[in-house]
C-alpha cells in the first residue's frame, strides 16, 4: 500500500527481525493514528528528501511495535513506536562523513522542512516528525549526542 508516491506501508514497517515482521505490520495496520503518522513521515519528510537528492531513499526502520522496539534496543520514548520516525539511507551517502554532508544539504536546501530530529546514527540518518529541528550525531551504544556543525 502506497503512503506517498515513492514510499509504501511495507517499507515503513519492515524489519530484519523476521519473527516480529507480521506482528509489527499487523499492529501498525490496526491503528489509524500510526498509519496517519507513517503517511506524514512519507509525505512531509521522505518525499522532499528524495526529491532533493534525486535518488532512492532506503528505509532501515520506520514503525516499531513495542516488542520490536525492545528487541532492537530502542528508547522507551522512541518516536518509532508511534510511527513518527524513520531511519534512512540516501543512495550515494552511505558513510558517516557523507551522511553528515547529506544532513547539511537538507538543512541548506530545504530550510522550511519541519522535523523533530535529524540524527546521524550508525549507518543511517534518523528523521522524525516535529518542529524542534534537533540536528546531531547520535552514538547508539553510549546514547550520547554531539552537535553537527552546519
Amino acid at each position: 500500500m502506497n503512503l506517498s508516491p515513492n514510499f509504501t506501508f511495507e517499507e515503513l514497517t519492515r524489519t530484519d527481525n523476521r519473527h516480529l515482521l507480521q506482528k509489527n505490520r499487523d499492529m501498525a495496520n490496526a491503528n489509524p493514528a500510526i498509519k496517519a503518522a507513517l503517511t506524514r513521515v512519507a509525505v512531509e519528510l521522505l518525499e522532499p528528501i528524495r526529491a532533493l537528492f534525486k535518488v532512492p531513499v532506503q528505509i532501515n526502520s520506520g514503525y516499531r511495535c513495542p516488542e520490536l522496539n525492545t528487541a532492537v534496543g530502542g528508547s522507551a520514548t522512541s518516536q518509532h513506536v508511534r510511527g513518527e520516525a524513520a531511519d534512512i539511507v540516501i543512495r550515494g551517502f552511505e558513510t558517516e562523513a557523507l551522511e553528515v554532508e547529506a544532513v547539511r544539504k537538507i538543512l541548506r536546501e530545504l530550510p522550511d522542512l519541519k522535523f523533530g530530529q535529524m540524527l546521524v546514527e550508525f549507518g543511517c540518518i534518523h528523521v522524525s516528525l516535529g518542529t524542534k529541528r534537533e540536528v546531531a550525531h547520535y552514538d547508539v551504544p553510549t546514547k550520547t549526542k554531539r552537535p553537527i556543525n552546519i
